[in-house]
């Protein structure tokens, strides 16, 4: 359900609609969430909307089932990419918009040709690997190899989210200014240790490299590092002067 209609339901029902979210709604979807059943994506992304499901978190048990089943053959190599696509379309989108906004920017007016360009490339190439890793999976099975490593880089590629979502910042905010923050993993990288809170602006950023990126010394597959706004939309030069980094 979008805001809008949340808010409508709302306004027309108060106290009643809460009332029925609490009782009847939220349990129904714990239940989807803790059962085998697959939310689909369209109705994940209402109900990431209203806060009712943690959409990174959600995707991934989506990832790892999908892969149990693939390697026990419960499903084909055809239904494993229909089910990551629809996914990863649905997560890439959120997280390519969600940026937009910080950047104060409406994704449904303000989205140019080239950024659409840059967010298609990154789904392709999502895709690919995608199928790369059924293919893989499909090996292991077939030769009797382990699932456990597919599912331990399960929560390694749900880290995609954040990923699209530090590339758009600094895609649609060229001029704006962000900082670099470590994730939370005990041990970091050189590359990423070293960019530690520094602020460049978004295409500064782009030139030089990104959380996650492949360029990064631990690869980026582990990295959960950000970019974070420094300042409001527009600080402009004031801010390059407040926040230049020694």
């Amino acid at each position: 359900m979008s805001e809008e209609g949340h808010n409508y339901f709302f306004s027309m029902y108060g106290d009643e609609y809460s009332d029925g979210w609490d009782r009847i709604f939220k349990p129904a979807v714990d239940y989807l969430e803790n059962s085998n059943e697959l939310i689909p994506p369209e109705l994940l992304d209402d109900l990431g909307d209203l806060g009712a499901v943690k959409t990174v978190s959600y995707y991934k048990r989506v990832l790892k089932k999908a892969m149990r089943d693939l390697y026990y053959m419960r499903i084909g190599h055809d239904e494993f990419l229909d089910i990551h696509s629809a996914y990863v379309q649905r997560q890439f989108r959120r997280a390519w918009n969600t940026a937009m906004r910080e950047n104060c920017l409406d994704p449904r007016k303000d989205m140019t040709a080239e950024w659409e360009a840059i967010y298609q490339d990154l789904v392709v190439a999502e895709y690919e690997y995608i199928d790369r890793i059924a293919q893989e999976i499909v090996y292991a099975a077939n030769n009797k190899e382990p699932l456990a490593p597919f599912i331990q880089r399960a929560d390694l590629w749900a880290n995609r989210w954040t990923d699209v979502y530090n590339r758009a910042l600094a895609e649609t905010g060229q001029e704006e200014w962000y900082r670099w923050v470590l994730g939370q993993t005990e041990k970091h990288c050189e590359t990423c240790a070293d960019r530690a809170g520094k602020i460049k602006t978004g295409a500064e950023w782009l030139a030089d490299v990104m959380p996650q990126s492949q360029a990064l010394e631990c690869g980026g597959w582990r990295c959960d590092c950000r970019l974070e706004r420094v300042g409001p939309c527009g600080g402009g030069s004031l801010y390059a002067l407040m926040f230049a980094n020694g």
